[in-house]
């Protein structure tokens, strides 16, 4: 008989949830198409990497050497698009928006499975119409593949709580194996869920629990082994993931008083490298792995009061993130009704989710909002409840007030659900310009251009010094990065490292005033020889120098 009422209730959200999808399609679609033409940062190197994976087999980017830094499905994906479509760029678009529409039906199930099929609606509408899931949709970086596992992940997961559930545990456990293989924070996950199995399991039998557990985790090990052992076998040892080795020394140079640009790509009096950026993939082959837990402890806490204030701007005060009115949804969600104990359960596994991500960012070395992002399902989850729990509120006052009249408490809570959903997209559309994933700057394409040129200039493999990971992406060359140092030594750099061009333009550099100065009076060594100079006169008047080492 429940198995025939749940059927029955998913038959008459079928169609509300075909057309919420196909408003996620078009408002997708038209942002896509509204974007400049030109792949920006993170998106080139994950491109750069598709394109390599099909042409020539090999994980490289736009760094030298083999690519140690990003786990390999959101580029295996462009890649299988690319091998689709015949066109690097129409896959990185391509991609991230199958991406966003399966996260709507993500969190669409998520939020029916804790709360009821009218929340999941009202948690699909926000997601297709929220500003900056649609943002993430059109940029190809790996959240926009990492949110739809992560959340699959939880609801295969709580599923596989309730019961003997193997096939949902399996599932549970391949999510978040994928969700690694995008990026390596997700690792926790399937632990929060083994965990909680088996304390469950003393309430239902430790046998089961244990199988569950066990059904959780394999897929996990059996997906992440080929990775682990590809990253080890290029480090020289054990190695989960590449990352963290670079963040911890970065971080470490931070918590000594270092600014970001210098603790990430300073360079030593003796012209070493001791920005872990300058040589990424060398320096992550080579680093020490792990850190004691005596040395982790004063790290940790000296990352998180840096960035705590930055966690709190994002999660309170930026629009991006819905402000204030967002975490009032999310109270009135949890707290307005006393928790049966499946909902303890299943709220603590969300939440434990929640805060081992939060954890994760307080010891990071820097946090950007684009970082918070994965925390915004899970709010989303709970608002639409608490949107819910605020309407049913509504509908019993009028009902009081009106004497009984149902039919008058009925349309009170769509009208109170409807104005709900407006006011926190309406929040949350200033949020674009406060933490998007791309600048849409129609400047910016003379970087595309200058790289076209480039290319043209030299066909095939070049080496290229610049701030600006466009003009080397376009230009089909690897990057190498300016240091952080003063002018003098940085030249002397340049000269060790003998790059094939240096490309500089007119915005800020953060890696120093002396990028600024060659930009505007040429760089003072008779190797560097201005080829290209184009673009308007501002920040992206793109200047190109091929350098060709002086005999002395």
């Amino acid at each position: 008989m429940d198995r025939r009422i749940s059927r029955g209730r998913l038959r008459g959200v079928r169609l509300p949830l075909l057309l919420i999808l196909l408003l996620g399609v078009v408002i997708r679609v038209y942002w896509v198409a509204h974007e400049i033409p030109l792949l920006q940062g993170e998106e080139c190197e994950y491109s750069r990497l598709a394109q390599n994976l099909v042409q020539t087999h090999r994980y490289v980017g736009m760094r030298e050497g083999p690519q140690l830094l990003y786990p390999p499905l959101f580029a295996t994906l462009l890649g299988a698009g690319y091998l689709v479509t015949g066109h690097a760029e129409v896959a990185t678009h391509g991609v991230p928006l199958v991406a966003g529409l399966l996260l709507i039906l993500a969190v669409f199930a998520l939020a029916r499975l804790n709360y009821g099929p009218r929340v999941g609606l009202i948690a699909a509408a926000l997601t297709a119409c929220y500003p900056l899931l649609t943002a993430l949709s059109g940029a190809a970086i790996s959240e926009s593949v990492y949110l739809p596992l992560i959340v699959g992940g939880a609801y295969f997961g709580l599923r596989c709580l309730d019961g003997s559930h193997r096939a949902a545990a399996v599932a549970c456990g391949a999510c978040f194996g994928l969700a690694y293989l995008t990026r390596p924070e997700a690792l926790v996950c399937p632990f929060i869920i083994s965990g909680v199995a088996l304390l469950e399991g003393r309430r239902r039998g430790l046998k089961p629990a244990v199988l569950t557990a066990l059904l959780v985790l394999v897929p996990v090990v059996v997906l992440a082994a080929p990775y682990v052992a590809y990253l080890s076998s290029h480090a020289g040892g054990f190695r989960l993931e590449g990352k963290s080795a670079m963040n911890y020394t970065i971080g470490l140079r931070r918590n000594a008083g270092m600014s970001y640009p210098e603790a990430a790509r300073g360079l030593g009096p003796d012209l070493r490298e001791d920005g872990p950026q300058l040589l990424a993939n060398a320096f992550v082959a080579t680093a020490r792995y792990g850190a004691p837990l005596r040395d982790f402890v004063p790290y940790f806490l000296a990352s998180a009061h840096r960035n705590a204030d930055e966690m709190f701007q994002t999660l309170v005060r930026s629009p991006a993130f819905g402000s204030i009115f967002t975490l009032m949804l999310v109270t009135v969600a949890l707290l307005r009704r006393p928790w049966s104990r499946r909902r303890l359960v299943r709220e603590t596994v969300l939440l434990a989710i929640g805060l081992g991500h939060v954890f994760t960012l307080l010891a990071a070395h820097f946090v950007q909002p684009r970082y918070v992002v994965p925390l915004l399902p899970l709010l989303i989850v709970w608002a639409a409840k608490g949107i819910d729990e605020t309407a049913r509120w509504v509908a019993a006052t009028v009902q009081r007030i009106g004497g009984g009249r149902s039919a008058l408490s009925a349309w009170a809570a769509t009208g109170a659900r409807a104005a709900l959903i407006l006011v926190l997209l309406l929040i949350s559309v200033r949020g674009l310009t406060w933490a998007g994933f791309r600048d849409e700057i129609p400047d910016k394409v003379s970087l595309k251009q200058a790289g076209i040129w480039l290319d043209r200039y030299r066909p095939g493999p070049k080496r290229i010094m610049s701030v600006a990971i466009e003009v080397p992406y376009y230009a089909k060359g690897s990057l190498l990065p300016f240091p952080y140092a003063p002018a003098a030594r940085a030249l002397e750099y340049v000269q060790v490292k003998k790059p094939d061009f240096l490309v500089l333009t007119g915005a800020q550099a953060s890696v120093g005033p002396y990028i600024h100065d060659w930009y505007e009076r040429g760089i003072p060594d008779a190797s560097a020889r201005e080829i290209y100079r184009a673009g308007r006169p501002g920040d992206y008047d793109v200047v190109i120098y091929e350098w060709k080492q002086a005999s002395r």
